[in-house]
Parts: structure tokens; C-alpha cells; sequence
């Protein structure tokens, strides 16, 4: 090998290593929805030039965060989990590829207008198609009550842990809750009861997203934090996310449930005229 072909191998190789582990910003900017069959503690990440969300759309999700793109301002690094991160990743066309050792973390390009309502109801077993109305922006149900959400509509069919029983009850309205899953009349009670309960203890469902997390050490935790809502002041709200198939003779019959010693404001969510989730205040005097 001469002096001059050395010159070359050793600039390429350079080269190659400088850029293992990044990809220019325009590639990664924009909405991942994840597709690997491995699991993974987020279904979508949103990147922007200095932070990535996960599961930003999400309704009633505890897995949402807020990343820093940059470590110490230098070091690029994208989440694998909210307690790690990877160095090594690349976009091929659509495709983004997140690499933790043999693992391969696989998300696919999409446009957040077009799959937002979607990406919101990803952690409910049924199928939510809300009704057009206009109402208040949803963001009031966490910044002025402590909310939990209430999911009601027929089970997915295409979702492998659902398709069985939903081929079972092909019509039948089934009340998704947080902790309880499925849940029948009698069980709302105890249910109300046990989610004002549990607000001493549990993180809420939604998040303030924060820049005042320290940065994270290259061998520490995750580069980002995500800080929750606390307000025990604030009044216990309950949003129920309905298909509008459901009829509101059953809805009815929800809020009946609720003891006379337990004061809950409901909510029922709409799509507005503009395709955004809006919230509209149910009077249960």
C-alpha cells in the first residue's frame, strides 16, 4: 500500500467513525410510529431539532417523556426506554433504526396531522370514533382538574389480545378503565372510589414538559425528564372517551354509578371541525 493510498484509507476511515451514530437533523426532525416486533416502552417519538417526545399523543398514558437530543450540548443520542439511550442510529429513506448492541429498534415515518386522533387512542382495547362537536381544548381536563379517562366503545378487532373475545361479542360496548380494564356497571363504583384514592400515590396521566433536567451523564439515566402535574387542590375529573355509536342512555348509566360521597366533573371528548379532540362538560346534577 503506498503513502498515498494510506492517506485516502485512513481519511475515509475517519470519516466513517465521525459519523457512526448520526444522521443530519432534517432526516430525524418529524413523527416516528414504532413497528419492531421486540417491545418497546414508547409507540411513537416526536423529534424536533432539540428534544424528542415519546408517546406524545397519547391519552392516558404514563410512558410519555421528553428527551434531550444533545448530551452535555456534544453527544447525540436518541431513547431506547426512558432509563437508556443509544449513540447509534441512522435513517434509511423512511425508515429510522435505533441500535442497543445485537437489538434493532425499528419506527417508521408518518404525518402526526394525519395519525394524531389514531396515536391517541393507541392504549385503549376499543375502538373510539368520537362524534363532531365543539367544545373546550382538552388541555383543561390536566390543568384544571386531576384527570383519569374512561374509554367505551366495541374491542378492537385487529389487535391479537382483543380479536378472539371481540369475535365473540361483535356488538357489545365494552368500558375500558385504567387498572380495572374491562369493567362492568358494578364495578364503577369501586372504581371511582379507588382512582380518587389512588391520586396520593400515583403519577397522573399527563405531563408538563420541562427544560430543567440536569443532563444526564454518558453512563447514567435517561438525557431528559418529564415532570407531572401535582395539584390536590384541583377538583377530580373524569373524561369518557365514547364511539359515537354509543348511545347516551349508556353514558347515563356510567355517571349514575358514581357514590354520593364522590365528586367527579365528567367530560365527553368530540372532534372539532378542524380534527382536534376537544372536550365537552357533562351536566350530571
Amino acid at each position: 500500500m503506498t503513502i498515498k493510498t494510506k492517506t485516502i484509507y485512513f481519511i475515509l476511515t475517519g470519516l466513517l467513525i465521525s459519523n457512526c451514530g448520526t444522521t443530519k437533523k432534517d432526516d430525524l426532525a418529524g413523527h416516528w410510529h414504532y413497528v419492531s416486533p421486540i417491545y418497546s416502552d414508547f409507540k411513537t417519538i416526536d423529534i424536533s431539532d432539540s428534544v424528542i417526545i415519546s408517546d406524545m399523543y397519547e391519552i392516558g398514558t404514563a410512558m410519555r417523556g421528553k428527551f434531550k437530543r444533545k448530551l452535555n450540548d456534544t453527544l447525540e443520542v436518541l431513547p431506547i426506554n426512558h432509563f437508556s439511550y443509544s449513540r447509534t442510529f441512522f435513517v434509511n429513506q423512511d425508515t429510522l433504526i435505533i441500535k442497543d448492541g445485537e437489538q434493532e429498534y425499528k419506527y417508521i415515518k408518518s404525518e402526526a396531522a394525519k395519525c394524531h386522533i389514531a396515536d391517541s387512542y393507541r392504549n385503549s382495547s376499543v375502538v373510539i370514533d368520537n362524534p363532531l362537536g365543539q367544545g373546550k381544548p382538552f388541555d383543561i381536563t390536566y390543568r384544571q382538574f386531576n384527570t383519569e379517562h374512561l374509554f367505551v366503545g366495541k374491542l378492537k378487532r385487529e389487535d391479537k389480545y382483543y380479536d378472539s373475545l371481540s369475535q365473540v361479542y361483535p356488538d357489545s360496548i365494552f368500558i375500558h378503565a385504567k387498572y380495572f380494564n374491562w369493567t362492568k356497571f358494578q364495578k364503577l363504583p369501586r372504581y371511582y372510589s379507588f382512582m380518587i384514592n389512588m391520586w396520593g400515590y400515583d403519577k397522573p396521566n399527563h405531563y408538563v414538559l420541562t427544560d430543567n433536567g440536569d443532563e444526564s451523564p454518558v453512563d447514567g439515566l435517561y438525557p431528559g425528564e418529564f415532570e407531572p402535574i401535582y395539584d390536590y387542590s384541583m377538583p377530580f375529573g373524569l373524561v369518557i372517551h365514547a364511539d359515537k355509536s354509543v348511545r347516551d342512555e349508556f353514558l347515563n348509566k356510567i355517571i349514575a354509578q358514581v357514590p354520593d360521597s364522590i365528586s367527579i366533573t365528567f367530560f365527553r371528548s368530540v372532534v372539532n371541525s378542524t380534527g382536534d379532540i376537544e372536550v365537552v362538560k357533562i351536566d350530571n346534577e
